[in-house]
């Protein structure tokens, strides 16, 4: 499976230098600037419209949902809590809840009261604990969204500029310039992918054959994305 992820991310470098090749220099240079404007202008704004988005459209329904799962079940003790909390949200918000204080002894610290306040302040603490899973799903829809529809018009507007310039016959060297921009074009797509990848995986619970733990850390230029490291390379040589 490592070799599949590095496989992957050697093909799509591989296919934008062929199509810079193809482009050449100039067109491929006003390309790769409309998709590092998107890459940029999406990883910047989605964690901050995610948020928002949850918070106006899903916080107030995932804590009342909550709160009638532990009404429900309130009267037959923690342990039917913890079972009608769990029934009632996604189970991709479930895999948050493990390594927290989301347990036994503090729900029933949460429910002794078995009043009204008691479930409200219970469903709001669980919330608290669940949210980063919806706004990390929300987060990769609003990148993914954001990524397409801002490279689709940053690209619109770079072909309008191309027809400023005169450019010449496809020579080799403008071939080989344009292949080179490709490359630079396919290590964005590459790092937005990764982006996603790492927004995704607490939310697969390693489930996912091809996309586990084991097998990005046993992948070699998948491993240098997703850690970073690549990128501190590339950035060490302009400082």
């Amino acid at each position: 499976m490592s070799l599949l992820l590095d496989g992957i991310v050697l093909l799509i470098i591989l296919l934008c230098f062929f199509v810079g090749w193809r482009r050449g220099a100039a067109i491929t240079l006003l390309n790769f600037v409309a998709l590092v404007a998107a890459f940029t202008v999406a990883v910047l704004l989605s964690p901050s419209l995610s948020n928002s988005i949850y918070e106006t459209f899903f916080k107030s329904g995932v804590t009342e949902k909550i709160a009638q799962s532990i009404g429900n079940s309130i009267g037959d003790g923690a342990e039917a809590v913890i079972t009608g909390i769990l029934s009632a949200i996604p189970s991709f918000a479930a895999v948050f809840l493990s390594g927290t204080s989301f347990d036994q002894g503090t729900v029933s610290q949460w429910i002794e009261n078995n009043n009204q306040e008691s479930i409200n302040s219970a469903a709001t603490a669980v919330e608290g604990l669940i949210s980063p899973a919806f706004t990390a799903l929300i987060g990769i829809i609003i990148m993914i969204i954001l990524f397409f529809v801002l490279y689709a018009v940053f690209k619109a507007l770079a072909r309008l500029l191309s027809k400023f310039f005169e450019l010449p016959v496809l020579s080799l060297i403008n071939r080989v310039f344009g292949g080179v921009i490709g490359i630079a074009e396919g290590v964005i797509l590459v790092m937005l992918i990764v982006s996603l990848v790492r927004m995704a995986m607490p939310l697969t619970g390693d489930t996912i054959p091809f996309l586990t733990q084991e097998a990005i850390d046993g992948s070699f230029l998948f491993k240098a994305f997703y850690t970073g490291d690549i990128i501190n390379n590339i950035a060490g040589m302009f400082s």
